[in-house]
């Protein structure tokens, strides 16, 4: 009976301490600026992360001319453990003035891509994307590797202005481009070695089977492994109800990225602008919209049928700007809300929500992060990013290196708490320890 007892209560004083942790503050590794930052540039309008390396991009940066853009890169232990200093600054070789590079970033191991969607290539504000290979140049230089455009390109395109990748692919989407029919939008996929070796060669146009006209098909991409999803936040005529597109690689035949389905919500309505962020991860596919976002799983309600399986709110009913950013790896979303008001007009915040073990039918595990030194208008949020145990979040309005400089926070793992005491330090990886 003794020891009956005693077990109960070691498993009581467990679950209080996991209680006890879960619902602490979480406290950020580390907040990311340029080291060249100055006022307007809006760094961390755009961040990715992909193992110990992270990228924010800044669309206004000057160093190529007036808002040209530029994108910086941070290694976790860049001048000494967990200190995520800055190793690189991606400007474009040919970059011009008002090309706004950065606004989209992404990063794959080794590589980053950066989208510039006022770039001329192709005619006025045509729209280009650059990828940026680690080691080209020389070691961890972070070289241009390739210059993508698309072979149709057109003037008022925006191709670029969003931009994805995964592995040896890349995906752009053109979001003012001939789709179906003019101004429909369009996406395009490009392969590492297609056409020869790095050459980023384009391998597909996406469009949507029944795109239409203002749809801004590539207002967002995302893209893992074999599955490409594209938002069209201006779908359904003059109401913007909304939706997104997945693609699949052999879809239709080899490396045709063929429509697989379109994914709208079960309760959508007017000016609900889903597809405003798009994220996919193995088997799931996260969609932001005005106020909430939508989770869709590959094989719910039949194979590859890409079904909604949760609606993710705001929990604590602050949907300032919720759903503007959206991230996903593996059982945790990240979803961000640039305009909430926790520590001032538009500070912003970032809501995790984990995957709980009967699905996402059930969203109450959650948490809510700001940033530790949270001041009005820093949009905190306005980007998101997770990657294995790493959250990141960008903050365009911050001004450490001036007004609107911008910044972008860390959230990190930690080691097993050794008692109940030991605060959250890593919200993220907590969570998904507490998943295994």
């Amino acid at each position: 009976m003794r020891t009956t007892t005693i077990a109960v209560v070691v498993i009581v004083a467990v679950v209080l301490a996991l209680t006890a942790a879960a619902r602490a503050v979480p406290a950020q590794q580390a907040k990311l600026t340029a080291d060249d930052g100055a006022a307007n540039d809006y760094f961390g309008i755009s961040v990715a992360i992909s193992g110990s390396y992270a990228v924010a991009g800044a669309q206004y940066d000057d160093d190529n001319g007036n808002q040209s853009g530029s994108a910086y890169v941070f290694y976790k232990d860049q001048g000494g453990a967990n200190n995520w200093g800055q190793v690189a600054k991606l400007t474009a070789d040919d970059g011009t003035a008002y090309d706004y590079l950065g606004r989209p970033v992404g990063i794959s191991g080794s590589y980053v891509i950066a989208g510039a969607h006022r770039d001329n290539e192709n005619g006025d504000w045509s729209g280009s994307a650059y990828v940026f290979y680690r080691d080209q140049g020389g070691s961890n230089n972070w070289g241009q590797q390739a210059k993508l455009t698309a072979t149709d390109g057109a003037a008022y395109d925006y191709f670029g202005y969003s931009a994805a990748i995964s592995g040896s692919y890349a995906v752009a989407g053109a979001r003012n481009g001939d789709g179906n029919v003019d101004e429909s939008g369009s996406a395009y996929v490009f392969y590492r070695d297609q056409g020869g070796s790095n050459n980023w060669g384009q391998q597909a146009k996406l469009t949507a089977n029944d795109g239409a006209a203002d749809d801004d098909f590539g207002y967002s991409v995302a893209i893992s492994g074999s599955y490409a999803v594209v938002g069209a936040p201006g779908d359904g005529g003059p109401f913007n109800i909304g939706s997104a597109h997945v693609f699949c690689k052999d879809q239709g035949g080899s490396n045709l990225w063929g429509q697989v389905t379109k994914l709208t919500a079960s309760d959508g309505s007017a000016f609900d602008n889903l597809g405003l962020s798009t994220a996919i991860s193995g088997s799931y596919a996260v969609v932001g919209a005005s106020g909430k976002a939508y989770v869709f799983y590959k094989d719910e309600g039949g194979s590859d049928n890409w079904g909604q399986v949760a609606k993710l709110t705001a929990f604590d009913g602050d949907e300032n700007g919720f759903g503007q950013s959206v991230a996903v790896d593996e059982d945790v979303i990240l979803v961000g809300a640039s305009q909430d008001d926790d520590h001032g007009i538009a500070s912003g915040s970032v809501y995790v929500f984990l995957k709980p073990d009967a699905d996402w039918s059930d969203t109450t595990e959650n948490y809510k992060l700001t940033a530790d030194d949270a001041a009005g208008e820093d949009y905190f949020g306005c980007s998101v990013a997770v990657s294995g145990t790493y959250g990141l979040a960008g903050a365009s309005g911050d001004d450490d290196n001036g007004s609107r400089s911008g910044s972008a926070y860390v959230f990190y793992d930690v080691p097993e708490p050794a008692s109940a005491s030991l605060l959250l330090l890593g919200a993220v990886a907590l969570l998904r320890r507490r998943k295994k």
